[in-house]
C-alpha cells in the first residue's frame, strides 16, 4: 500500500506514513521485507510485502474506542472495508487505535 491509496492530504498526514510503518514494525505489529522510499517527498514509497504478526492478529482482538462506541478492533476493519468507503476512514480508525494505545499507556 503506498500513501497515495489513502486517499488522505499530503500536506496534512503524508509526514505520518513512514513513521507509522515505522512503529508498526517495531512494536512487532506488522512484518515488512523492505520498506521502499523515494526521494521526490517525505510520503513517497511503499512497504514491501507487509503481513500481519500473531501479535498483530492478536490486537485485532482487543476492544478500542471509536467515538462514544468500544469494539473490536477486527470488527472495527471488517466495518471499514466492507462498506466500500475506500480508504478515507482508515485514517480515522488508525486515529481511534492511537488514542487508545495512547490513553491506555497514560492510566
Amino acid at each position: 500500500m503506498e500513501f497515495d491509496e489513502l486517499e488522505l492530504d499530503p500536506e496534512e498526514f503524508g509526514g505520518f506514513f513512514f513513521p507509522c510503518v515505522d512503529w508498526l514494525v517495531s512494536e512487532g505489529v506488522i512484518r515488512v521485507q523492505d520498506i521502499r522510499r523515494y526521494t521526490d517527498s517525505n510520503h513517497s514509497g511503499f512497504p514491501d510485502r507487509p503481513v500481519l504478526t500473531s501479535y498483530g492478529f492478536q490486537l485485532l482482538e482487543q476492544k478500542i474506542s471509536v467515538g462514544a462506541d468500544a469494539e473490536r478492533l477486527a470488527n472495527r476493519v471488517k466495518e471499514v472495508s466492507s462498506n466500500g468507503v475506500g480508504y478515507a476512514n482508515v485514517g480515522d480508525l488508525i486515529g481511534g487505535i492511537l488514542g487508545g494505545f495512547t490513553k491506555s499507556i497514560g492510566s
